[in-house]
């Protein structure tokens, strides 16, 4: 099981037992650790040789940009949520119980390795790199 499988599966458990559409809200936690994951991975090779991979427009014009990261978000939820369709699920949350069942603490470790660490590690580049 991928990390992503594993990120689906687990949000996918978590938002479930609250009662929510765990397909839709596992396919947009999804959604955001790839983003945040290729942004990761421009920004250390930014800060490494001084190329940037990804030119992200202006900041300045929040509302405009705002706008388009929501057309270019869309359809990519709307693509996973369809990846991630009723079969698939049934098989990765089969894997999934199989493999890691319901140990609450390991689990928790992994998605903080797999989603949170990697925000802030993105986070402190960005900082890094915008005072100097």
């Amino acid at each position: 099981m991928n990390i992503y499988n594993f990120i689906y599966s687990f949000f996918y458990n978590f938002w479930e037992k609250r009662g929510n559409d765990g397909r839709i809200v596992g396919a947009a936690h999804v959604l955001f650790s790839l983003i945040i994951h290729v942004l990761l991975i421009a920004e250390i090779i930014r800060n490494i040789t001084g190329f940037n991979i990804i030119s992200l427009p202006n900041y300045g014009q929040y509302g405009i940009n705002k706008t388009m990261y929501f057309f270019f978000a869309i359809p990519l939820w709307v693509g996973l949520w369809f990846f991630y369709n009723r079969e698939r699920t049934k098989r990765l949350l089969k894997d999934y119980h199989q493999k890691y069942g319901e140990t609450g603490s390991k689990n928790n470790v992994k998605i903080l390795l797999y989603f949170v660490v990697p925000i802030i590690l993105l986070i402190t580049l960005a900082v890094i790199r915008q005072r100097s």
